[in-house]
């Protein structure tokens, strides 16, 4: 992640880069099972965020000047364990909106893991944590956004709904990324989707999630 600033430039493909990133994987220990990552959402800071556009939606797009782009990797390392992290890129400066909801984002992800305890249930936490999205003036979705990141790439515990009950283990590894979401309207005033999280590991503790990435979850502006 540390060296996106130096892929993520002006002219390159989405594809050019996916196998940049696939090849420093590689060379850095990855390999033998799933090995996910992606650049999402390229293009417009303000343009319409759908997660699904990646790489397999258009390679062939350049990224130019005041773009943004997410990266995110799941991938394992030496001894096999995976690890998740996504953070947010922009070529040149960041604009207001993408950085507000950035800030949403990250400020969603360290609430559902202050409350990522022991005993806890993925129910509750899914729950207060749409509401401490809501409270922030946005909305969130269904969408699965806690689940077990080990040696298989999903393992259990998985809040693929919002109505799992089953207490949380210490010491149980789980990703999160609650979605914060909007609607901006175009030129025309026609609705579209403006969303954004990011993206950690952590460990269950009885204190709260421990985060196991370091990386900070500030946009990088890539000049």
């Amino acid at each position: 992640m540390q060296a996106m600033p130096q892929v993520l430039r002006q002219g390159r493909t989405v594809f050019n880069i996916q196998n940049e990133i696939t090849d420093m994987l590689h060379q850095l220990g990855s390999g033998n099972t799933l090995v996910h990552h992606w650049i999402i959402m390229p293009g417009d800071q303000t343009g319409e965020s759908d997660p699904g556009v990646t790489m397999e939606r258009y390679p062939g797009y350049r990224l130019k000047a005041g773009d943004r782009a997410m990266v995110l990797l799941e991938s394992n390392g030496p001894g096999g364990h995976h690890v998740a992290i996504a953070r947010h890129f922009t070529l040149g400066p960041a604009c207001e909106t993408y950085r507000k909801i950035v800030d949403v984002a990250a400020r969603a992800q360290a609430f559902a893991a202050s409350r990522m305890k022991s005993g806890e249930t993925l129910r509750s936490i899914a729950e207060s944590t749409r509401a401490f999205i809501e409270s922030e003036g946005y909305v969130t979705c269904d969408q699965n956004f806690m689940h077990g990141l080990g040696l298989t790439y999903f393992e259990p515990f998985s809040l693929n709904h919002w109505s799992e009950t089953l207490p949380l283990p210490e010491n149980a590894f789980l990703h999160a990324h609650p979605i914060v979401r909007t609607f901006l309207k175009d030129t025309s005033g026609k609705p579209y989707r403006y969303e954004s999280f990011v993206l950690d590991t952590f460990l269950v503790r009885p204190e709260g999630g421990l985060r196991t990435t370091t990386l900070p979850h500030d946009i990088v502006e890539i000049e």
